[in-house]
Order: C-alpha cells, then structure tokens, then sequence
C-alpha cells in the first residue's frame, strides 16, 4: 500500500507544474448489495462509510484519481428460517477517473457540475459473514475490480459527490456450501462531500 500511495504523489508532482491540482479530503455514506440474490435469500444494503480523498488534475477536462478506505454492510435474510446474517467488505479503494466541467472553470471558479467515469481498484482488507457463519467455506477475493460513473457539483470550497460503482469481480468464489451464491458482484452508491484544497492552475 506504500507503493501506492507514492505512486500518487509521483503523479501529482509530475502533473502538478502543468495544470491545476486540487485536493480534496472528503467523507461519505454508501449503500452496496449484491446484482443477483442467491435463490431462496432475499438482500437489503446497508449504511457503509467512506474516508479518503480526490485528486484534480487539470482544468475542464481532467484526471479525477482518489483513494479511501471503504465499508460496505449488506444483509442476507433467509425469510423460510427467519435467520439474517451481515456481509462486511472493507478496505482501501482506488477509483482512477477522468472527469468534465460543464463550465469552464476560467470563467466561473465558484460553481460548477461535474461527470466522471473510470474502473475502480479494491484492496480488501475485511471480508466477512457476521456470527462466523461460513468462515471455513468461504474463498474470499483479496482484490476485485469495478466501473464508476458519477457527477459531482462545485460551490466555493466545497464539494459533493453522487456515484454508482458497478462490480465485475466476484466477492467470493463459489464453494459447495454456497452454490446458490453464484454472483457475488457488488453495485455500490456512494454520496461524499468535503473540501477543496487548491494548488497552481
């Protein structure tokens, strides 16, 4: 994780006497469930969190890379046995977006709309079922990738941003205990607000 983490200010600094560069620290909610419920499990997702941060580089058009530990919470609910146990996927991810102001900034620095899109990279750090349920069955994936579209508004030093990651790797391998969990991809909606920390441009 080190390497990556110096591979961004690499980046950065490279970048940074060329165009505009903003960090932005920010906090948020999200709410990820599975495509595909297994067959006789209804799923409900619940509150995660995220903390991390957002790089701009450049102007109207521009990279939009971040990083941040996410948790992701859903339930499983088996309504025949009445029994109900959580799914926590935590660790740290990598979305590398490109993004686009649909004002230009050199006119209007005050407010602005955004759209983003790029893959995301997640190094999970927590991969559980609560109550120990299936610990010895379950053939977690240390690392998965995903797709992420978003916009994002501007006002002065703040920011929001609304994003659906789409999953296309698998949580979990399929073990015989969980045969019916064929498709353990996760879709996850994310909200982060927080601030922007400008530098050059």
């Amino acid at each position: 994780m080190k390497r990556i983490g110096l591979l961004f200010l690499f980046i950065a600094a490279g970048l940074y006497s060329h165009a505009q560069f903003e960090i932005r620290p920010l906090v948020g909610i999200n709410f990820g469930n599975v495509q595909e419920e297994p067959d006789g499990v209804s799923t409900s997702a619940q509150v995660g969190y995220q903390i991390g941060g957002n790089f701009v580089i450049g102007g109207r058009f521009h990279l939009y890379p971040g990083i941040s530990y996410n948790q992701q919470v859903t339930e499983y609910i088996d309504d025949e046995a009445n029994v109900s146990v959580d799914q926590t996927i935590a660790g740290i991810e990598i979305p590398i977006c490109a993004g686009f102001k649909f004002i230009n900034p050199e006119d209007e620095d005050f407010f602005n709309i955004r759209a983003f899109a790029g893959p995301t990279l997640n190094f999970h750090t927590t991969t559980e079922y609560s109550e120990g349920f299936l610990d010895d069955e379950v053939d977690w994936n240390d690392v998965t990738w995903g797709a992420r579209v978003g916009a994002g508004v501007d006002l002065a030093f703040l920011f929001i941003d609304f994003s659906y990651d789409i999953g296309l790797s698998d949580a979990h391998d399929v073990s015989e205990a969980l045969e019916n969990f064929e498709d353990t991809r996760h879709n996850t909606f994310l909200i982060s607000a927080g601030v922007k920390l400008k530098f050059g441009g």
